[in-house]
């Protein structure tokens, strides 16, 4: 008789490989100082209860901000625009200025527990709303870009002292 052991082992990891205990989800919460309840997406085909919050499922991208000199990183984040309640959310918030997004890496156990690996934090600078999707700009601050000082003494601005 076969030895059959190592053929269910072999069966058992080849199963688990196609459908892992555990899943990895990104999602979304978005807020503004204006609006008290924030959005809360998750990128998957159902929703999650992330640290005890309700995540609706809904379709988004990303582009990662890209590393060019003298320029701010900026990315993009892109999402269906699949009803009202998204659009007068970004019409209550003034065009999005001033939310902000956290980005957060979900594992997710076959029994639906959640756990957060890791989050990410970043200011929206502007939002665009068509008829079929949501885009969001996202970076830092523009604060950082400013200069140190309000007047700089240069030949310019201080001709006297050159």
């Amino acid at each position: 008789m076969p030895d059959t052991s190592k053929s269910t082992d072999l069966w058992q990891q080849a199963i688990r490989a196609q459908a892992p205990e555990s899943a990895v989800v990104i999602a979304l919460q978005i807020t503004h100082p204006d609006i008290t309840t924030p959005i809360r997406v998750v990128n998957d085909a159902r929703d999650h209860v992330i640290g005890g919050e309700n995540y609706i499922a809904l379709t988004f991208g990303a582009r990662l901000a890209d590393d060019v000199e003298g320029q701010v990183p900026r990315a993009e984040l892109v999402m269906d625009n699949v009803g009202a309640a998204l659009t007068q959310w970004i019409e209550a918030s003034g065009g999005g200025a001033g939310a902000a997004v956290r980005m957060m890496s979900v594992s997710v156990s076959g029994a639906g527990a959640t756990t957060v690996e890791w989050a990410l934090d970043l200011d929206v600078v502007g939002m665009t709303v068509t008829h079929h999707q949501v885009t969001a700009r996202l970076g830092f601050d523009p604060v950082l870009h400013r200069p140190a000082v309000q007047i700089r003494h240069d030949p310019s601005h201080s001709p006297g002292l050159f």
